[in-house]
């Protein structure tokens, strides 16, 4: 982690990512009889969906989901036009900029632009699906910290792409290259990823839909694409598509690295949960399909 500016912001993703590796190792790798009200805590505070087979007085739907696509769609599309057409130098956009010797990295606009496009992209897609693609269960629900987690989440993580390359009017474009490598390599992590978690999330939707019976609060067991190798290749999906981002911004923002450390654990603790919940619900599950990551974990 060297080189990390350490800013408020950076020290929000680094504690985020140390509560959610503690939570995981407390929960799945301590003996079952240990620490049971601290384990009923942090599941209470992690779980979601279908995982969350205890729901609480102040539970909020987990069809709010889209709450949080809207706010990124509308807060990114502001961000990609100030920094492509607009005044680089709002004070907005620049309200985030580091104090003098903090760690800027500068960089040059054209990548700037394109990990900018390629989180709006990400965020305008989740709402469509939201609306026109899954179906979500009407039991379904989340506690109110993921929910304000989840609104806050997409402002901070569009700050925390920009923040080392500000004042943006200091960046320069440059064309010697279309595309370098490290750019083409990262834009096809990131549609691999793209394809990978639209195809899962309608696969999800589909067989609520072929099942017209069972759109209550009962969830089926997925077969067929990456769902014969891993039990949620949603957040596989995920960790691709943000995978991509960091390879295409590279150094001109070293704060990602936290990004990453968060999002990784995080998609873990949630993919540990959902693959338990699948063994426990469906004992015909096959016994070589894996959390997260096919053939390993």
């Amino acid at each position: 982690m060297s080189g990390i500016p350490w800013t408020p912001i950076n020290c929000i993703w680094l504690g985020f990512a140390l509560f959610q590796t503690f939570g995981f190792i407390i929960i799945y790798h301590t003996k079952e009889d240990q620490f049971p009200q601290l384990k009923s805590l942090l599941k209470s505070l992690s779980a979601l969906g279908k995982s969350r087979t205890t729901p609480h007085r102040f539970d909020v739907p987990k069809h709010f989901f889209t709450h949080f696509y809207i706010i990124a769609s509308v807060w990114n599309g502001f961000v990609f036009i100030k920094i492509l057409f607009g005044d680089r130098n709002s004070d907005i956009i620049n309200l985030f900029q580091l104090p003098s010797g903090s760690g800027r990295s500068g960089g040059d606009l054209y990548t700037l632009v394109m990990a900018v496009s390629m989180i709006w992209f990400h965020v305008v897609r989740r709402l469509y699906e939201c609306y026109c693609v899954s179906v979500f269960s009407p039991g379904g629900s989340m506690s109110p910290v993921i929910y304000a987690w989840g609104c806050f989440y997409y402002v901070i993580l569009t700050v925390t792409i920009f923040a080392e390359s500000l004042p943006a009017d200091d960046l320069s474009w440059h064309f010697k290259h279309v595309l370098t490598t490290q750019q083409v390599l990262g834009t096809c992590v990131y549609l691999v990823g793209v394809l990978v978690q639209h195809h899962s999330i309608d696969a999800l939707a589909q067989l609520r839909k072929e099942n017209p019976n069972d759109t209550g609060n009962r969830h089926l067991l997925p077969f067929g694409g990456l769902f014969a190798y891993v039990s949620n290749p949603h957040y596989l999906g995920e960790l691709l598509i943000y995978s991509g981002v960091w390879i295409v911004i590279g150094r001109q923002s070293k704060s990602f690295a936290l990004v990453m450390f968060y999002l990784v654990i995080t998609h873990m603790h949630l993919a540990k949960s959902s693959h338990l919940w699948y063994q426990k619900n469906f004992p015909c599950m096959p016994k070589e399909r894996k959390a997260l990551l096919p053939f390993v974990w």
